[in-house]
Order: structure tokens, then sequence, then C-alpha cells
């Protein structure tokens, strides 16, 4: 059973046996009663001609007045026409008039049962019109049988309306002039009907029998029920023997509990039961005049009621009369009434969303309950068509005005049930205020005193009270069965013109268009009633369309409200510093004078109105203080924001898509009880033996809305989920925007475990509440989209644990941010604010000094950004000079050969040409890789320095080898290190250089660092040309001013000749090789030959390679900037030096080739910033491949020209054009692929989502299942990239401890995060937020704790998630057997065995306490590793990839492995040309090799290797050349162009998983922490 109950209890209540006299004089304080307050009704009506000589009959009363005191001639101001009064009669001796009108004769036709005044009591014509058509007075009689509560005519009057007279309160007018001539006045009838009053006694009415007759635990019974299911008391009547039994009457009525916080809706159904005689009293027959032998019986009324927390009026009123009806009929009942009683309240489910009680099972009774509209609107049984339908739009204008500015309103109807319909109407319109004042919808006799209370109110009354009282002066009556509203003197300045024109305007078209709709759907409806119809889905569908109409109301008023309070969230104040007294006041929350300014000058008396009621000051302390479980504010800012100025077409509420099921419940009339029966039923009397429930189930909680003490602290809105589950559908049509909402989903999460987390982590708390508040910084500078209620939920905890600066910086980072805090994260950051406790120095002058820290960090900035600006108009200015050297090689060159400038010209010409190419191999600084020969900018790059110790070489040396050795030695510093590489890295002085770099110490190459430092002062060059120094006259901070330190010169004693070095951040040989630019793209072909796709430049065509370059690049190599030599002869001895140290370059190449394959790597910088973290430590080098042609020719598909590679860049991989700069750089450390977490932690987890399609079982890995997953946060699968089918993917888990061997993998499914954090929610709300500091959570919710474990750990973020696992893990090995057999034996214990195999006994087991305690404390300190891999090497069936097959081949003997030869896999030679041509930046060489070595495979041993060659390639190089030195992106970028060039990519020879990755997989790749290999 649902834990929301349909009813909580049923009443009966009436007249006691001992009844205590409610006497009509003890409410002598709701003013003067009325004189005539038990006058009779009227029984006749007539005409009167006083000029003709017509006199009063006996007992006939003379209207001879009008409410004002005007002469009631109804002929009133006529020349010609005799006076013409009206004259009635009351009594009881008739049955009295029910109604009164006015016929035109000729026009209109009489009523069957209708009577006409033809004559006038002197028997002359009773036309009371002035001109010669003929107006009479038509009247309806009650029949002899009629019931003594029937609404009978009590009262009539004559009002002149052009002397501005109305109609009096509560009376009804006829809207027929009955002056029609051209000379008179506008004469009306008016007319008051009310309940027939027959002689009665009224007492106080209690509780004759309830069910249950205990209370409930949350919701004890209120005692005042009786008072409002009889509103009028319990009365004692004396009635006619010939009246008939009056139907009974169905009411509402509302009360508040819980100080206000709740309401409980009563349902009741008022009858009259024939009361005893032997009962009467003697003072009660006095008091009645009632004696046996008189005419009259005696009835008393009786209630039966059904108490509610939901508003189910409708189907409570057909259950109770169907209730009534089987206690009045008479005839034996086979099931008692009391068990259809025990039914509804016990076994009755709520409906979800429909739910049918069959009452009877050969009757077409039944009731039909609906689900209630989950609306975030505050819970009521408004009925806003009643009120509407009732007064029409402009009265509803009328009263939204009066009670958006707290008058003192009073509703009234006969109809009980429309009453309080309409009055929680008017109580609902007001949204989102609330109205604060007293507030009665249905007012008992017993309360009317509040109507003289001194403040506003909205109260409703019976109109019955009127014919005791009069109502107080200074009270707007609104009569819901007149449709008129009398307002008071002090409030007729209230209309509807004060309202905002451009919202009121809206609102009166809208809502005039309802009520038509409403007219004829009550029109067709009423006539629906005639017709039985046994058809349910019709009732249902009915009821659909009232929900809808009622919905389109509300909606109006809803746009209303918000049109009229928009922006107002701009000026709320947060509080931001330690509270003081009067933090709280509205004045200090909300900025009441900047709200007025912003609204138009002619709504300021209204908005004046509105912001002085108190429901205004509650508003903005509520909107500032939010409880948790109000949600009404958060949904009325998203109302202001939706509004747009096409309001007609936005729908701001919406009926939730469950209401909209066509499932229904169906229940059966409960069963007779096995013994007893039949049962018969004089009166409604309840026989507690028979109320016993066979199915009793206390309920825990009343109210599902609140929060539970075990809900989640991170519980979003239903706002913030659809506004989710929107984001998430538009951020998978952008692959960036998908990878950050992945990624800020798994942020999510992790907030959402948080609450665990502190409470695993005591005395740690505000450490760990800052590291949180570092990650949502992080997530910001990322550009995360984090959900609200992260912030929310930081927030809370910061209150907690009495941190208020923290949830400062919290709001004004989720300005930053561009986050506009809800209602509920905005209260619950006042609330924090304002109940934690503020730190001591959290003063004034604290304040001061962080704001003059702020003001000296800004000035600090300002510099900072001016001596860049100086910096980049210096290195304009002088770029924009003649001179082709650059400002920081200005020096004297009188020591220096011609040819040799020249070449270092072209040199640092063509080191800019590189920066523009990719390069797949980083240089850069390799830990632990080491680095061998390679190319420079002309050819070979230097990367590292291998070989014999330096002390070796310096013996070996020749005079020539020693000078460069001098120059080579490793300094101190690291960025020494690279400046003299830097200088010595040039082909003009001799080839035997490069025979040289091998030589030199290794930790040159461990020591290159590319830091921004300057040196020391000491190294500055004679020859070294002062730049020129800019102007900073006012420059008061100095931020113009070029920096003191000199640029670093190397003396010319030790550098005989210098490169230049082009103006940037780090010098040019070791600068990132960055995407190429879009200046080279779609060049034309040039006529010479083309660069080799890598850095690698072969030799022979270096010449070549430079004319073509600096033609391209238009270099003036003017020869008035040289100076000792012509033009052409310095180019022409530059050519033949780089022709002399190219062909050293191809012959050291040949000879080295086998050698340096696999030692070395070159060394890039990081073009981001810093990278941290190394990668996989390999050896290898950047050399030519097989098949390339060394001597410029087109041998080899390793050389191309320049042209051809940017024009297929441009036409097949222009989605990659952008990647690596739209990418964030430096975002997690490289992965260390490191076993050794097992033997340093106590327990290691190695998870991997590598899993395999369930339809074509390709391998997907994790970036391609991410990119695609669907949107949905319900939807499991991802799309295979292979198949394009749906699959589920699979997360695999091993387990290893130190001590034990490899656990059995095990799989669960792998979860988007956007399902992940549904379901994660689903838990947390049945379980708290605890449930997750609880081991057991591993084994209780296994598929939900490892995909926590896996997106943590992709996400980098620390959790306390691991060590649950350590807690609660149990693998058996040796050791731990052999431990445990010795513990049993000293403790004289058998261990448990299950199938052979022993299980591990906690050693808390039969330990004393002092065991565990050391025990716990030591599991609270374990340490366990996640490590996250890649690769699944269990689902390589056909062979294992390469970088395996390299793993053993460097593990085998050499021996082993010459004669040992593998035919089903990949040769070694095959493996070394890859890396090889991966070193060359050529990719398109190993797509064809591996596509034949994988068909000859197949051909020759029967073989299908499905490996994707993307990934072989790409695992090989990380395994060979290090993780840290390969540019993934530049990787891709090389793949995707080679595999657009392959000449039969769509043959037999490629598979759909040898494709390149699509730009979604990259960026999901790239926003996550990297993967390791096995």
């Amino acid at each position: 059973m649902d834990e929301r109950r349909v009813a909580d209890y049923f009443v009966v209540a009436g007249l006691p046996d001992s009844p205590e006299l409610l006497d009509d004089l003890n409410f002598s304080d709701c003013g003067q009663l009325k004189a005539n307050h038990d006058q009779a009704p009227i029984t006749d009506i007539g005409v009167i001609f006083p000029e003709l000589g017509e006199t009063l009959p006996s007992e006939y009363e003379l209207l001879e007045y009008t409410p004002s005191g005007l002469s009631a001639d109804l002929n009133h101001g006529s020349l010609r026409n005799n006076q013409c009064f009206l004259c009635y009669r009351r009594g009881r001796d008739k049955p009295p008039l029910v109604d009164i009108g006015v016929m035109y004769e000729g026009k209109e036709y009489l009523l069957a049962d209708a009577g006409v005044v033809k004559e006038s009591v002197g028997k002359h014509i009773a036309n009371v019109n002035n001109s010669t058509a003929k107006t009479f007075i038509t009247y309806r009689r009650a029949q002899p049988a009629a019931p003594c509560n029937a609404l009978v005519v009590t009262d009539i009057c004559i009002i002149i309306t052009n002397k501005n007279e109305a109609p009096p309160h509560a009376f009804c007018c006829i809207n027929k002039n009955l002056n029609k001539g051209f000379v008179g006045s506008d004469v009306y009838l008016c007319y008051k009907k009310s309940m027939n009053r027959a002689p009665l006694l009224s007492y106080k009415p209690e509780v004759l029998s309830r069910y249950p007759i205990s209370d409930l635990a949350h919701f004890p019974f209120p005692h005042s029920v009786p008072m409002f299911c009889l509103p009028m008391g319990s009365t004692l009547e004396m009635w006619p023997t010939q009246a008939s039994q009056p139907r009974p009457v169905f009411s509402t009525f509302v009360l508040t509990v819980s100080d206000a916080k709740h309401k409980v809706y009563g349902s009741a159904l008022t009858f009259y039961e024939k009361f005893p005689v032997s009962k009467l009293t003697p003072e009660q027959a006095e008091q009645l005049k009632y004696n046996e032998n008189s005419n009259y019986v005696l009835n008393a009324n009786k209630s039966i009621c059904v108490l509610s927390h939901w508003p189910f009026s409708d189907t409570f009123e057909r259950w109770l009369t169907f209730l009534y009806e089987k206690v009045i009929s008479g005839e034996p009942q086979s099931v008692p009434v009391e068990r259809y009683i025990v039914q509804l309240l016990e076994e009755v489910p709520f409906p979800g969303p429909r739910t049918l009680l069959q009452l009877t099972a050969n009757s077409p009774e039944r009731v039909v309950l609906t689900q209630p509209e989950d609306l975030p609107l505050p819970r009521s049984a408004a009925g806003f068509k009643h009120l509407l339908l009732n007064l029409g739009a402009e009265n509803c204008l009328q009263v939204l005005i009066l009670a958006l500015t707290e008058q003192k309103i009073l509703i009234h109807s006969l109809r009980p049930d429309t009453l309080t319909a309409a009055a929680e109407a008017v109580s609902s319109l007001l949204f989102p205020f609330k109205w604060q004042c007293p507030y009665i919808p249905l007012c008992p006799l017993g309360l009317v005193e509040v109507l003289h209370a001194p403040l506003p109110f909205l109260i409703g009354v019976d109109s019955r009270f009127f014919d005791l009282y009069d109502p107080p002066t200074d009270v707007s009556c609104i009569d819901l069965d007149t449709n008129f509203i009398t307002l008071c003197e002090a409030q007729k300045h209230l209309n509807i013109k004060l309202l905002p024109k451009r919202a009121a305007k809206a609102l009166r078209t809208t809502l005039d268009q309802l009520y038509m709709q409403l007219r004829n759907t009550s029109a067709s409806h009423s006539t629906d009633k005639t017709q039985t119809d046994n058809n349910v889905e019709k009732e249902f569908q009915r009821r659909r369309k009232e929900q809808t109409l009622e919905l389109e109301i509300q909606e109006a008023f809803l746009k209303f409200m918000a049109w009229t309070l928009k922006g107002y969230r701009n000026y709320l104040l947060p509080i931001t510093r330690a509270p003081t007294v009067g933090t709280t006041d509205a004045q200090a929350l909300f900025q009441i004078d900047l709200f007025l300014r912003s609204r138009d000058k002619t709504h300021h008396k209204f908005f004046s109105l509105l912001m002085r009621t108190q429901m205004f000051t509650r508003f903005i302390e509520e909107r500032s203080f939010v409880a948790d479980g109000d949600l009404g504010l958060a949904f009325f800012d998203e109302c202001t924001e939706r509004l747009t100025n096409e309001e007609s077409t936005i729908r701001l509420l919406e009926p939730e898509m469950a209401h909209s099921s066509e499932r229904t419940v169906l229940l059966l009339p409960p069963e007779p009880p096995a013994q007893g029966g039949p049962y018969m039923y004089g009166c409604f009397e309840l026989d507690p033996m028979l109320l016993i429930s066979k199915h009793h189930n206390q309920l825990s909680s009343l109210y599902p809305s609140s929060i539970a003490p075990g809900s989640p602290m991170a519980r979003r809105t239903k706002h913030e989920i659809k506004c989710a589950q929107k984001f998430a559908k538009k951020c998978i049509r952008s692959p960036e925007l998908w990878a950050r909402c992945l990624l800020g989903t798994c942020y999510s999460l992790y907030f959402m475990t948080l609450p665990s987390m502190l409470s695993l982590c005591p005395g740690r708390e505000r450490a760990v509440l800052r590291n949180s508040y570092d990650l949502l910084g992080r997530a910001a500078r990322l550009r995360l989209t984090c959900d609200e209620v992260c912030y929310r939920l930081m927030m809370q905890l910061c209150g907690e644990h009495s941190m208020p600066l923290l949830a400062v910086k919290l709001l004004l980072l989720m300005k930053r941010s561009g986050i506009q805090p809800n209602a509920l994260t905005y209260g619950l950051y006042n609330r924090c604010v304002l109940e934690a406790e503020w730190p001591a120095h959290s003063s004034s002058s604290q304040l001061l000094w962080n704001k003059l820290r702020y003001v000296v960090l800004g000035a600090a900035h300002f510099r900072r950004a001016g001596l860049k600006q100086a910096s980049r108009r210096l290195h304009s200015s002088t770029e924009g000079s003649t001179n082709l050297l650059d400002q920081t090689d200005r020096m004297s060159r009188s020591s220096l050969d011609s040819h040799e400038t020249t070449n270092t010209i072209e040199t640092g010409m063509f080191d800019r040409f590189r920066s523009k190419v990719t390069s797949i191999v980083r240089s850069g600084n390799n830990d632990g890789v080491d680095a061998g020969s390679a190319l420079t900018s002309a050819g070979l790059l230097i990367s590292g320095i291998i070989g014999m110790d330096a002390s070796e070489d310096a013996a070996k040396a020749t005079p020539t080898e020693r000078a460069l050795n001098m120059s080579l030695t490793p300094p101190e510093t690291p960025s020494e290190n690279l400046r003299i590489l830097a200088r010595s890295e040039s082909f003009a002085n001799d080839a035997r250089i490069l025979d040289k770099l091998q030589s030199i110490r290794k930790p040159c190459a461990r020591n290159l660092q590319f830091d921004e430092e300057t040196e020391d002062g000491s190294k500055s060059s004679p020859s070294k040309v002062s730049p020129r120094t800019p102007v900073t006259e006012n420059d008061p901070l100095g931020a113009l001013q070029q920096p003191n330190t000199p640029p670093p010169v190397v003396p010319s004693s030790e550098m005989p000749f210098q490169s230049p070095v082009i103006p940037t951040d780090t010098p040019v040989l070791f600068r990132s090789s960055v995407q190429r630019s879009a200046t080279f793209e779609g060049s034309p072909p040039t006529q010479t030959k083309g660069l080799h796709r890598s850095e690698t430049v072969p030799a022979s065509s270096v010449s070549s390679s430079l004319a073509s370059l600096s033609s391209s690049l238009k270099m003036n190599f003017s020869p008035s900037n040289l100076t000792s030599k012509k033009s052409n002869e310095i180019i022409q001895g530059g050519i033949s030096s780089l022709k002399s140290a190219a062909t050293s370059v191809a012959k050291k190449l040949d000879e080295i080739k086998e050698a340096i394959s696999t030692t070395s790597t070159p060394v890039k910088v990081n073009s981001g910033g810093e990278r941290t973290g190394g990668g996989d430590s390999a050896e290898g080098t950047h050399v030519v491949g097989e098949g390339d042609s060394t001597d410029g020719s087109e041998g080899g598909e390793g050389l191309r020209r320049v042209s051809t590679e940017l024009n297929s860049y441009k036409g097949s991989i222009a989605n990659l054009r952008d990647v690596e700069d739209n990418l964030p750089d430096n975002m997690y450390p490289q992965p260390t692929d490191s076993a050794s977490a097992a033997s340093e932690n106590d327990m290691e987890l190695v998870l991997t989502s590598c899993s395999q399609c369930h339809n074509c079982s390709a391998l997907l890995y994790d970036e391609e299942i991410m990119c695609n997953w669907s949107a949905e946060d319900s939807n499991l699968n991802t799309k295979c990239h292979v198949c394009g089918k749906p699959t589920v993917p699979l997360l695999t888990v091993s387990i290893l401890q130190p001590d034990c061997s490899l656990s059995d993998p095990f799989s669960v499914p792998y979860l988007n995060p956007l399902v992940l954090r549904k379901e994660l929610e689903n838990i947390l709300a049945r379980e708290g937020d605890l449930c997750l500091s609880d081991s057991n959570f591993v084994d209780d919710h296994p598929i939900i704790y490892w995909n926590l474990v896996w997106a943590f750990e992709r996400a980098n973020v620390q959790s306390h998630l691991p060590n649950l696992c350590l807690k609660n893990s149990v693998v058996p090995s040796t050791d731990v057997l052999a431990k445990e057999e010795l513990l049993v034996e000293e403790n004289e214990k058998s261990t448990e065995k299950n199938d052979g195999n022993s299980t591990m006994i906690l050693v808390e087991n039969g330990t004393d306490p002092l065991t565990q305690e050391l025990v716990s404390a030591e599991r609270s300190s374990a340490q366990v590793a996640v490590r996250c891999i890649w690769d699944d090497p269990r689902l390589h069936g056909e062979g294992p990839p390469m970088y395996l097959l390299w793993h053993r081949r460097d593990t085998a003997s050499p021996l082993l492995s010459a004669l040992l030869t593998d035919q089903t896999n990949i040769s070694k030679n095959v493996m070394q040309n890859i890396i090889g041509s991966v070193r060359c930046n050529d990719l398109l060489e190993p797509l064809k090799r591996l596509a034949n070595e994988r068909q000859k495979l197949q051909i020759i041993r029967g073989v299908d290797k499905t490996h994707s060659t993307y990934r072989d390639i790409l695992f090989l190089a990380f395994k060979v050349l290090g993780r840290s030195n390969i540019d993934l992106i530049a990787f891709d970028k090389e793949y995707a162009s080679a595999f657009e060039r392959l000449p039969d990519k769509s043959g037999k020879l490629y598979r759909p998983q040898d494709k390149p990755l699509n730009l979604a997989a990259i960026y999901c790749r790239h926003y996550f922490k990297p993967l390791t290999l096995p």
C-alpha cells in the first residue's frame, strides 16, 4: 500500500444526548441581531394604485420607499401616470413564494408553474409600465409538500438606478426596467431568497462516532470537525406533517494543522433524521410549542464526513451519498456499511494514476479516483471554475485587487461546497503570496465573531447568516449566488484600473474566453447528467477535461502575477557578512525603493499598496529563507524567466505525462462477513464491533512532499530534472558539449556522495569541504555545467559545519559561473550564513584588509598586462624593420662567416615553418625515456643524449669535438641546458656534430626544462645590440617597463656561431609543433619536391625545400641588411654547407638505423602549459622508415608535397582542425601504467570498460562508448560504432591484494553518468544519504557502486568508496587460509566450509573489543588503489595485439625469440618499422603494412585478426615510445589523413573498426582522465 492515504478519518456528527444550547443571542458580539430574524417568508404579492382609491388589504405590507429613502413608485419620474406601488404578505399558512419575475406581455411566455398578478388589489389592470406596452409581475409558489429547508423569497425592494441606487446586500436584481416610457426613471425590482426557517432549536454539534477510534500517529483528530460539518449548528426542527424529506446537502471545509503548514480537507453530507418524541424534554417542547396532537413532526440534522489530506471532494460526495442511500433504504444489507468505511480508509490504494472502486457487484454504482496534478504549487481544494462561473471575468479582477491589497473580504453563498471552492481559489490566485491574515473558507456560526476583528481576513459564511445579522460596515461582501460585489466606503477607490494595464488586459481577455467555455461545458454536462451512461472511460475523459480547464484558469492568474513581479530577483540582497540586529528585516533583504522605481510610474500606487501588505513582507522573508520542502517559489522564479512578449504561446502549468496514462486499478466491493447479517439500519449509527480492519496498516508518513529525515540532501526539483534532460539533449548535438556534460555529471555524482564522505572523516570536514569547493572552481574553469544542487548541498553542509565564509565564496563562484541561484539554493545560503557561527576574524577590519589585498593584486595584474603589451609592441616594431635578423640576434658579425649567417637565417625560417606542422611524437622532457639522435630543423631533430659518459667522450674527441662538447656540457640549471643546445644545433659547422650528440650524457636530456626564466647578467655579450626602450613617462606602476635582466649571451670563445631565436617564450628548436596553420590550407602545389610528412626531413632535399620555403613564405634576403658579402655569395655558401652536412646525415642514418629504432625519441615542449606526471617508459628515436627515399624523390609514401599534405588535411579531417585549440590543456597528469600499486597499497581495484558488442562482437573502447550514449537518463544502451546497433557495455572489475592472488574478474553494466545519477538519487531517496558510508552498499548495489568508483577515478576526484570494498571484500588465498586455521586452533573453533572452499573469517569474530577497535582503525586508514585500464586482453581471442607482443618480445630471451617464430602474430621487424614510421609522422605505411599482414595471416594461417589498426598502432606507440611522448591530437590528425588517402579503404583490407575516431570520441577521451594499458 502506498504511503499516501486516500482518507484518514470517517466522522458522524450530530445532536448529542445531552446537548448544549446554541442560542442566537450568544453571538451578540457579531453585531445587533435583526429584529425580523425569525420572520415568515412572503406568501403573496400584489399591485396597488393609491391615486385610484385603492386601499391596502389587511395583513399586507406596502413597499413605499427604496433602500435610500426615495419613493418606491413603479412609475417614478412619469408625468401623466398614476402612482403604482407593490404590496406583499408574509405567513406560514400556505406555501411561500419561491421566485418573482417581470414579464413583458407579448414578448415572453409564462412558465407552467408560474402565476401572474393581472389585477391590482382594487381590481384594476396591474400594468406596472408607464407606456402602452404592458408589464406584469410574475411569481412561483412552492409545492405543499416542499421540504422546510427549501429556498424561498424572504424580502423584496425597489431600486432606482439613475439615482445611483444598487441592490442591497444579498438581494437579486431582476434586470428588466419597469418604467419603459420616454419619460421616467429606471426602476428595477429586487428580491432576496433564503432557506425557509422552520421553528427550531440550535445546539452545539458533537462527534457521535468515528473511525479509527484512536488517533493516527502523525495526524491527531481535530476536535473542531463537528462544528465545520454543521456550520449552522445541530438543530432540532418542527416540520409540518406533509413536508417531504429534503435532499442531503454536500459541503466542504478546510482545516489547517501543524502550525498552518498543512491542510486537511473535509467532505461532509448533511441530512435530516426523525427525532424520537421520547427523547424530547419538556423544556424543548415548550420552546418549540410542540404537542403530540399537532400536525408537526420533529427532525434533527446529522452529518457524515470524510477527512483527507487530498481534495477528493467529487469522489467523496458520491461515496457518502451511496452510504446514505443504503442506510435510508430500509432494506436488509448483506454487507454492512461499516465494511465500506474500513475498505476506503485502509484498503484502497492511492490512485496512480487512476483507481476505479466498484461499490456493488450488480449495479453500476462506482466511484472514480484520479491522481491529483503533481504541480509545484501549494495543494488546495480551489475551484477556479466555480469562481469564474459565479462571478465573471470583471468581478474576478475586482476580487484580485481586493486580495492583493489585503482588505476585509467576506464571501457568502447558500451552496457550501461552492463557497469553499471559491474561497480556496481566491487564496490560491495570490501565488506566490500566501494569505497571512485569518482565513476560514467555511466559517461556522460559532466563529463568526472574527468578522469584527480589526485586521484583514478572508472568510466564507453561509448566506443564512445574514438572516440573523447585518454584515459589518467595513467589509466587502462577495455574493456568489447573485454575482454581485458590495464594496465598503473605505474600499471604493480600489478598482481594476489600478492593476498593471498590460497584465490585467491579458488576464481579462483570457478569463472572458474561458468563461464562455465554462458556460458551454456546464450546459452540456447538465444534459449528460440526465442520461445514464455506464461508460467508465467517458467519466475519466470528463474529469480530464475539467482538470485541463481548471489549470488554464489557474495559469491565467499565474501569468498575471509573473508579469507583475518579473525581475524582482534582481533586487534581493543576500547576507554576506556576520548577522547583526536588523539583518532579517525586509528592508535589509530587498531593495524596495529600487524595485518600485523599476516599475511603470502609472502603476506606482498599486505597487505601493502591494508592498505595504503583510504577505509581500512574508514573501520576501520566505524567498530569502526558503524551507527545504517548499518548491513553489523556485517554480515561480522559473515562470518569471520563461515569460516573453509572446506569453500566449507559453504554458507555465504543464500536466505530468503520468496522468495521461490509461492504467486503472479496479477494486471490487468488500466481501460480506463470514458471520452475521443481514444488516438493517433505522438511522445512521455505526457498530464499533464491525469497524475492524483485517488489513490495518498504520502509515509512517502522511506528508510525502516533505523531506523525510533519511531523504537525500542532493534532491533535485522536478524543474531541475527537466532542465538537466533538456540540457543533455542539447549537448549531445555538440561533441565538446557532450563531453563536458558527462564530466559535469560525474562531478555532480561526487557531491551526492559528499555527506557520506564527511560522516567517515570526523575532524576533517572542513578540509573536505574546501577540497570540494576547489573542485567546483575547477569545473567553472573548465566550463563544466554542474547541477545547481551541488552548490545547494555544499551550502547546506557549510551551515552544518559552521563555515559561513565558504558559503559566501560559493555564492560568488555561482555568480562568476553565470548560475543564478534559485529560491531553494538562495534560501539555504541565507540560512547558512545566518545560523552558522562566524569566525572572530570576520570583522569589518578584516574585510578592509581583504579589499586592500585585492587592490594590490589588481595592480599587479595590470602591471603584468602592461609588460606583455610592451613586449608585443617591441616584437612588432622589431619585425617591422628591414633587418631580417631578430632583435635578440643583433650582434657584431665581424668574427662570423657570412655564409654561416645566411644559413642561420634560413634555418630559423625553416624552424618557423615546422612550428606550423603537427608532430605525433612529442619533443620535450621525457622522464624515463632514453633519447637518441634526431634531426634538427633542417634535418635531424636533437631530442636527448645517450651513449658514452662525458669523460670518455673527452678522451676520444678531436679538437673540434672537444669544443663542441664544451659547449654542450650540461650546465647547472635546466634553462642553461636548453639555451646551450639551442645555440649548438646548426648545420653550419660540421656533420660530425651528429655523431657527437650521441655521446653526451643522459642527464642533459633529463634536465631539459622549458622555464621562462632569465640568466645571470654575467653572461651578457659585448656584441649584443640593446633593444629599443619604450617610453614609460606616464606609468606610475612601472607596468610598461621592460625587465632589467639582460638577455643571455654566450661568449664567442665558447660559441663560434649562433642560430637565430624566434622571439617566443621557448627556443625554436624545442617549440611545440602546433596544429597546421590555416595559412597553408588550399595553397597551390609547388613545383619542387615536397617535405617529408614528419619532422624528419631528408638531407638531400634540404636545399630544394629551403628554396621553396623562401619563395612561398616571401622572405626578402636584402643585401643591404648583410655586412661583408654579396647576397648571392652568402646564399650560395650557406647552401653548400647545408649540402655537406646533409650528406653526412644520410650516411650516418644508414649505419645507426637499427640501433636507434628503439632507443630514443624526439623531445618537444608541451604547448599548453605544465603537464604533470609521466608516461610509459620506453625507448625510441626519430628515423626514416623503410621505403623512405633519402634523395628527395617520390620513392616512398613517407615523402609528399606540402601542398598535398595540407590539401588532404583540409578535405578529410577538417573536423579536427580546431580540436587542439578548443581542448583545455593539462587537465590530468599522465598515467604511470605502473603495476606496483598492489604492493604499495592494501588493495588494488583494476577496472576496464572495454567491452564487446553483443551483435557484431567488435571491441568497444571507453571513448567510443561514451560518445554514443543517449541523452536519456533511463537508457542503458550505447551504439556500436561498427554495426550501429544498440548494445549494453560492461564494466569489468578485478580485485588484487598484496597477499592474495588476483580474483576472478566479474562484470556489471557500464552506466551512462546520466543514468547513474538518476539511479543513485532513487537509492538515496529510499535509504538516505549515509547509506554510501556503509560497507554493505557494495553488496546491496554492486552496479551503482562499481560505476561510481569508475566515474570518480575517470573524473580524477577522490572518494571514500574504494575503501568500502576493502571492508567488504573477501578474497581467499593460501596465506589467509593458513592464518585462519591457526586462529581457529587457538580459539578452538571450526571454520566454515562451502563445497571445499573456505571463506575468510573477519578478524573481529571471536576477539576482544580492543582488537575490534584497532582493526576498525586500521581499516579506516587503509589505502585502496584504483586503476582504470584501456584495453582488456581477455577479449582478444584471435591473438594478442601488438603492444602485448612487444612486451613479450622484451621479456623473452633473444635466442629463444630467434628459434621460436610465431607465424600467427605480427613479426618483430614489422613492429619496428611501424615505430619508425610513427617517429617520422607517417601512419600511411603502417596502415598498409598491417592490412597486408592481416590479410596474409587470414589467407595462409586462417587467423582472422579483428584488431583495430588505429588501436594497434596507438597502443604500440604508447608502450614503446612512452605515453607522455605521444601527442594524441597529432596522432588522430595524421591517422585520419592517412586513412583518407588509402587507395582501398572501403575494400576487404580495412574494416569499420579501422576508421579514425570521430570528433565526439576525441573530446570524451580528452575531458576524462587518461586510461592506462594493462
